[in-house]
């Protein structure tokens, strides 16, 4: 780049005066010399008959085309209007001038010898198509060479044969003519475009006054720098510059998380579409103001807004990307036509919550820097930092910002040029802004890739950067994050009517009173069914009664908390409506959970009475509480089935439940009759249950999801299916219950779904009408395969946490409504309801920009019990409401407001808004479905007297799964087994919270400023283990599937399949695969009590479950296994089926049907014996018999 040259034409930046004398500074090697630099390029040898190297920018083009052949970001179209008399003839013979003087207009590419290389042709006459189009009109004739132009640029061009400039003149009257160019990037770029016009200008007007071309011979062409540039890369020179750039780019982030509208496609098509927008005079002034007075530049200012908006879109505080630098280094390229451009990647780090002038400063310095370094290519600098190469994005930067464009109409003599159609639309990149003064103001566009935005997110992402501009220029000190983006029709008209979800529900507002209420409605239907016994609505509601007057007896009442300790069953049941009957608020104490855990909640709620199943009875402390048996018949004999009078009412407690707590104990929140009873109101007049709807109950009573599965069904007349306790995890359990019971409504946490897509079967549960969502983030992957294999289901996506009542958002995952989407929204607010993403000041953000998701309205719970110093941080004073005393929960959770992406006919007129969920702000993590608090692992991991210091994060395996990875730092002198680490921690936390792996660090990873930094802690390994390898052909089939279930390369037989990265879900998930891909029959049971191959292979054969025998014994021949004998101790049998027909069965497996056991004396069979092979690569045979031994 040319210091003192106005690269405004190249996509370059302007400088101020002192930015200049320091930038020439840095370049001049003789440090306060202003001499400008001898020329250092000079012509190739006439004698090198090898075809030059591409330059660097010639050979990033020229990968891309091979990546994306005839993409329409490779080409540039112009379209011009020229108003005179115009000489056709002597602008041909121009043109042909400019292609004889510079060799890059003649020049194609071929591969030689593996590199691209530039082949440059001999100069000849070219005529240039002329179009009589005088026969039509101005308007037409323009309308129609724009969609040719357009077509034209769309077409394919062949970089080998080319040619890569193509040009048409068209002729409207003796006056008026159109003039129509499409040309490759690889041989232009917009610097060159306008030595190209100037040099035409000047050729033009001499040969139309007959006169020669006044230019002189040009000092070199632009192969001449290629192979001087080859040659630069390695010198002393160029090494420094390219230190600068490892330095200044180590640790940079791969991408920025804009708010896309559709999934990132594997490789971008190039197709843009681009929105326009004008940044007024006044606001101009002031910015140019601005960079005056902060020794800066209109480009600088302009930079560090774009950096501000993209920081405030993404919530990345490391921002990188890319602005065009001229690329004529040197003074003898600035009259080349070529492809110098060089692209710089641009770095601000945002820390803290700078002002505008503070980040103006930063930026300053390091687009300084930058340019003083511009010398090395792109190219070269993603070699030396060698960042992960993927074709769904550009590497170093998706994002490119040019400050300084300035389309200044061509010359033509003396015709008038008026530019029709130009500039790029088409983009390579994810958005490429781009900014130019035209006269006093800034003309502005943003060029964005069609294949991640929507044409109105863009549009809104301009309109915010207009107002962020202005906002600068009004007030350049105040902090970044809070000068105004927000436009008036968000602030006034959309965020308001998204939000305004008032309804009035009328009813009992107390769960118990809305069951009675359908009690007196339908007594003799069935209210619920648990495994083979069904009761009543009439039945079930005597029993709670029973219930609920014996705890009135004790005392129960309004706000009186009561434990209830059992498995999924009817008294489970019985009991929760119980405690609600008497007045009191219910407390679910999970009986997998550890007993320490279990104590600290009933002693943290204070329980007078704990409700439990006999067998479960040891599990509950009794020193402080009544413990009464729910399954003891005689407990409840006396007391009365009347209901009792009611003294609970709508506000207050209906249950408690206790979350993952970051102080390392589990915390409880309180929520009302009102917040549930307004919840359930909200999904029987979306959902609509009726009395032919069974509903499935598969969630622990422990988590919140179940209240509505509990109490939903029991108040609309439906009926509650109970599934087995541990049935939740066994997705073929599940299976056959949908399909035996005919449920048509259930729950599934999104990873789960994804494993009972996996079961076979699926499609047979042909009476689920809908599915309901939640829990943790639903890919859309798994949201889409849901809707195209069970188009007759509905599936539901809903949000919510435990504070709220549940669920305060839902999203109907309509088929067209997914297309193409990146993740699925969580929706708008249901009833009631009010959702606010808010700034770290309660300042709500525009849409498309994340923030933190606060919950307004009729769900927000109390609290936290017994945690008032908590309750005040997470439960603030809502600024919004005129309500006294309302209040807003903050969830943690980032997201942001977006358009509906497909909006249905019901949504009604207007645009809708959705919520888009995009992760935690602090360390609280879902799994799996399951809330849990990183801190409350690590309190527990820092107590253990091994352990120094501690972290836990969430990691992912081989297999894209995630799990918990605990880190530790040793206490000194000690040492940790992990098997036993995890063991101790099961004593305080329940199965879901204990890590996956543990990793031993010397110390944790810290930031500069002192805090973990989660980020740098590293993915554990799993070395391969010093178990044995599989020695049958079951134990490879089951080593294969643990190896593909865990992302591992191997897995031995004895390696314990909860020890190497396995959880439940895993779990779940290869049980599936196991009946799937095996044919063979396994439960969870089996894994949970045999986690190793060996174990395993070993359960399955002793149950029956190996080989499939349904599919083998459905054959009327059956087959049996003629590999080598291995045992001749094992005994078996001859099988004879009805048709005669023989085979083998080993002794002690089931006998299938229609077979009969025939023993002989001494009979052997030819098969290996059943725990040492699979019952897999079978021919059928007859009767194979084995006498004495192998030698016979």
């Amino acid at each position: 780049m040319s210091i003192d040259d106005d690269t405004a034409t190249a996509g370059a930046v302007r400088f101020s005066d002192s930015d200049r004398a320091r930038l020439l500074k840095l370049r001049l090697s003789g440090g306060g010399s202003t001499a400008t630099p001898e020329p250092v390029i000079s012509r190739r040898p006439s004698a090198d008959s090898d075809p030059p190297l591409a330059s660097f920018a010639q050979q990033r083009a020229w990968f891309f085309e091979q990546m994306a052949p005839n993409s329409e970001s490779s080409r540039t179209s112009y379209l011009w209007r020229i108003t005179g008399a115009f000489d056709v003839a002597a602008f041909e013979r121009g043109v042909d001038e400019v292609r004889r003087r510079h060799d890059a207009l003649r020049t194609t590419f071929a591969m030689v010898d593996g590199q691209p290389r530039q082949l440059i042709a001999d100069w000849q006459p070219v005529a240039i198509p002329l179009v009589n189009w005088s026969d039509r009109t101005v308007e037409q004739a323009e309308a129609d060479a724009a969609r040719w132009t357009e077509r034209e640029a769309e077409g394919p061009y062949d970089l080998t044969t080319g040619p890569l400039m193509r040009m048409w003149v068209i002729r409207l009257s003796p006056d008026r003519h159109l003039l129509a160019i499409v040309m490759h990037h690889i041989m232009f770029d917009r610097m060159s475009l306008g030595v190209f016009w100037s040099e035409l200008s000047a050729i033009y007007a001499a040969f139309a006054a007959g006169e020669p071309s006044p230019l002189p011979p040009l000092p070199i062409q632009y192969a001449d720098y290629g192979v001087w540039q080859e040659s630069w890369i390695d010198t002393p020179e160029a090494v420094e510059h390219r230190e600068y750039w490892r330095r200044q780019l180590a640790g940079a982030p791969q991408s920025i998380d804009l708010p896309f509208d559709y999934a990132r496609p594997s490789q971008l098509s190039g197709v843009g579409l681009r929105v326009e927008f004008v940044v007024p005079a006044n606001v101009v002034a002031r910015l140019r103001a601005l960079a005056s007075s902060r020794d800066s530049s209109l480009f600088m200012v302009l930079l560090t807004t774009f950096h501000s908006l993209l920081w405030r879109y993404s919530g990345n505080s490391d921002i990188v990307t890319a602005s065009p630098a001229a690329g004529r280094i040197r003074p003898e390229l600035e009259g080349l036509i070529g492809h110098f451009v060089n692209q710089l990647p641009i770095r601000t780090r945002i820390t803290g919550d700078p002002t505008f002038v503070e980040l103006l400063a930063q930026v300053r310095e390091t687009a300084l820097d930058a340019y003083a370094h511009e010398d090395v290519p792109l190219e070269r600098i993603v070699l030396d930092i060698a960042p992960p190469r993927d074709t769904s994005f550009n590497p170093l930067f998706q994002i490119a910002f040019d400050g300084g464009r300035e389309d200044n109409p061509p010359k033509l003599g003396d015709l008038t040029l008026e530019l029709l159609q130009g500039g790029d639309s088409a983009t390579s990149l994810d958005i490429q802004a781009e900014l130019g003064l035209r006269g006093e103001e800034l003309f502005g566009a943003f060029r964005y890739s069609r294949d991640l935005f929507r044409p109105e997110t863009a549009d809104r992402m301009v309109r915010h950067f207009s107002t962020l501009l202005a906002a600068v220029a009004e007030d350049p000190h105040r902090p970044v994050s809070q000068l105004p983006m927000m436009t008036d029709e968000e602030r006034h008209e959309l965020l308001p009517a998204w939000n305004d979800t008032r309804v009035d529900y009328s009813g009992p507002a107390t769960l118990h009173g809305l069951i009675e209420q359908q009690v007196a409605r339908t007594p003799g239907a069935v209210a619920l069914t648990f495994e083979d016994r069904s009761v009543s609505y009439a039945e079930l509601n005597a029993m709670a009664n029973r219930v609920a007057h014996r705890l009135r007896a004790l005392g129960v009442g309004p706000e009186t908390l009561v434990g209830v300790c059992a498995e999924r069953s009817i008294e489970l049941v019985v009991g929760l409506l119980g405690v609600l009957k008497a007045g009191g608020a219910y407390v679910p104490l999970d009986p997998e959970y550890p007993a320490d855990r279990i104590a600290f909640m009933v002693a943290d709620v204070a329980a007078p009475v704990v409700l439990v199943q006999e067998h479960l009875r040891g599990l509950v402390p009794a020193a402080d509480s009544t413990v009464l048996s729910l399954d003891d018949d005689a407990e409840w004999a006396g007391e009365r089935v009347a209901n009792p009078a009611p003294t609970a009412g709508p506000d207050h407690l209906a249950y408690v439940i206790y979350t993952s707590g970051s102080t390392g104990r589990p915390k409880g929140v309180p929520n009302t009759h009102r917040g549930i009873w307004n919840r359930l109101e909200w999904m029987q007049q979306t959902y609509r249950l009726g009395a032919d709807d069974a509903v499935l109950q598969k969630t622990p009573a422990s988590f919140d999801v179940s209240v509505w599965e509990f109490f939903w069904p029991l108040r609309a007349g439906a009926r509650l299916v109970l599934a087995r306790p541990g049935g939740q995890k066994d997705a073929g359990y599940l299976r056959d219950l949908l399909i035996s019971q005919r449920v048509t409504t259930a729950h599934f946490v999104p990873s789960m779904l994804a494993v009972f897509l996996d079961e076979a079967g699926f499609e047979d549960c042909a009476t689920l009408r809908r599915v309901i969502c939640s829990g943790e983030e639903l890919p859309a992957a798994v949201a889409a395969e849901f809707v195209r294999r069970a188009p007759g289901s509905e599936l539901h996506n809903l949000y919510g946490p435990t504070e709220a009542a549940v669920d305060v958002s839902a999203w109907h995952c309509r088929p067209e409504a997914l297309t193409g989407l990146a993740s699925p929204p969580i929706g708008g607010p249901i009833s009631n309801l009010r959702l606010y993403v808010l700034d770290g000041r309660l300042n709500q953000v525009p849409i498309g920009v994340g923030g933190e998701l606060y919950i307004g309205g009729a769900g927000v719970a109390r609290g936290y019990h017994g945690r008032p110093a908590l309750t005040a941080e997470r439960f603030v004073a809502d600024p919004f409401s005129i309500e006294s005393g309302a209040r807003l929960y903050r969830t943690g959770d980032r997201a942001r407001w977006r358009l509906e992406p497909h909006p249905a006919e019901s949504d009604g007129p207007g645009p809708r808004g959705v919520i888009e969920f995009l992760g935690r702000v602090d360390q609280q993590v879902k799994l799996r479905g399951f809330r849990i608090e990183l801190g409350e692992i690590e309190a527990v991991l820092a107590r253990d007297p091994a352990v120094d210091r501690a972290a836990v994060a969430v990691r992912e395996n081989g297999v894209g799964d995630k799990m918990l990875v605990a880190y530790v730092v040793l206490a000194a002198g000690r040492e940790v087994d992990p098997t036993e680490l995890r063991q101790r921690l099961g004593n305080e936390l329940p199965q879901y919270m204990l890590p996956g792996a543990v990793v031993v660090l010397d110390r944790l990873p810290l930031t500069p400023n002192g805090k973990l930094d989660r980020l740098a802690l590293p993915n554990p390994e799993f070395p391969p283990t010093e178990g044995r390898p599989p020695r049958t052909e079951a134990e490879r089939a089951l080593c294969a599937l643990f190896a593909e279930v865990l992302g591992r390369d191997t897995v031995t037989i004895d390696d314990n399949f909860f020890e190497i990265g396995g959880h439940s879900l895993l779990g779940v998930r290869l049980i599936t695969r196991i009946r799937t891909r095996l044919g063979v029959g396994c439960r969870p049971f089996d894994l949970f009590r045999n986690p190793t191959v060996a174990t395993l292979a070993v359960a399955l054969h002793r149950s029956g479950g190996w080989p499939g025998e349904a599919a083998s014994f459905s054959e009327t021949r059956f087959i049996a296994m003629t590999n080598p004998f291995d045992d001749p101790n094992g005994t078996y049998v001859v099988l004879v089926n009805e048709e005669g027909q023989h085979s083998l069965w080993p002794e002690g497996l089931a006998t299938p049907a229609g077979w009969e056991v025939v023993h002989g004396p001494g009979d052997r069979a030819a098969c290996l014996d059943h725990v040492e092979r699979t019952w897999t690569d079978m021919r059928p045979l007859s009767l194979v018999r084995r006498l004495t031994s192998p030698s016979n």
